[in-house]
């Protein structure tokens, strides 16, 4: 199904300015991070903490409710307190969240991009067609870990750089969907 879709064009037509709205706030969103970044930062903060907690309540409940169908109904017991914990420590402590989140967020994309690396490395060297070693594919592979190697050895600059690569995705994405609510209205 693409976007642009003629069924789907004229089922949502009658709802098209939900989609401009969804395309508005992202847009807002996008420029708030840019421009309000601190404010916009807690709400997302306090948001995920009211999202931890909630999830893992439902997860609580889910699990005693299913405990008969289930024989690891306490797995989803452990996975809903820890979300609890975690919801009641995020909207208790924003600004510490708020410290470490982005942290955090640097060093898991360092870790996925150089297990990246080492593994095109390996594809690489294990040779492709005719039994000979990918050069481009080893190429490749070091550029990974050379990126994963700058990420943790300059995380603040990270931080910036994937902050506002985040922020001109959303304005992106959200004139995207105005776009779209205007061809649904048509």
């Amino acid at each position: 199904m693409s976007l642009f879709d003629q069924e789907v064009n004229r089922l949502m037509s009658p709802t098209w300015w939900v989609m401009l709205l969804r395309g508005l706030a992202a847009i807002a969103a996008g420029i708030l991070l840019v421009f309000q970044t601190n404010i916009t930062l807690m709400i997302i903060v306090l948001f995920l903490g009211g999202y931890l907690l909630v999830g893992g309540i439902f997860a609580i409940v889910g699990a005693f409710l299913h405990r008969q169908a289930d024989p690891r109904w306490w797995l989803d017991v452990v996975i809903g307190v820890l979300g609890v914990l975690a919801g009641i420590f995020v909207l208790l402590n924003p600004s510490e969240t708020l410290q470490m989140a982005p942290e955090l967020i640097v060093y898991i994309l360092a870790a996925v991009v150089l297990i990246t690396g080492v593994l095109e490395i390996s594809k690489a060297l294990t040779g492709g067609k005719g039994g000979s070693p990918n050069w481009s594919g080893v190429a490749l592979g070091v550029l990974y870990i050379v990126s994963a190697g700058c990420l943790l050895l300059l995380p603040n600059m990270a931080i910036g750089i994937i902050f506002y690569a985040f922020s001109i995705v959303l304005i992106f994405i959200g004139l995207i969907l105005v776009y779209y609510a205007f061809t649904l209205r048509r």
